[in-house]
């Protein structure tokens, strides 16, 4: 599951033009955080997840 998460993650943020945001620590380490929240369970999909907790 976390290498879904973090793919989705990845592709979700290039897609959006927003690839300068992996390189924002403090960012990156609060979207980590929502997602380890949500890791082991994921409804709706990995897609929604990674949306949600990105704010997109």
């Amino acid at each position: 599951m976390e290498l879904a998460l973090l793919e989705e993650l990845l592709r979700q943020t290039v897609h959006a033009g927003e690839a300068a945001r992996l390189a924002d620590g403090d960012w990156l380490r609060r979207i980590v955080a929502r997602l380890a929240e949500r890791r082991r369970w994921a409804p709706g999909g990995v897609q929604r997840v990674v949306r949600e907790a990105a704010g997109t």
